[in-house]
């Protein structure tokens, strides 16, 4: 997993129904994505995978839960 280019963009902790936009560039072959909501040790993620030339999904929405 590499942190080339990272951005996080945080706020007051009442804030509800937000929108957000985003536009990912992945140029190395990598996964690239977005993570939000995290609350201690969970989040959600989407994974946007490389577009390869198979029937595999392009993109994974997962609720990540970390052990502690």
């Amino acid at each position: 997993l590499s942190a080339e280019e990272a951005y996080l963009l945080t706020g007051p902790t009442d804030w509800r129904d937000v929108n957000l936009e985003a536009a990912i560039f992945a140029t190395s072959g990598e996964d690239a994505g977005l993570v939000w909501r995290a609350q201690g040790a969970s989040f959600y993620r989407l994974r946007l995978l490389p577009n390869l030339p198979n029937t595999a999904p392009k993109a994974q929405l997962d609720r990540v839960q970390l052990d502690r």
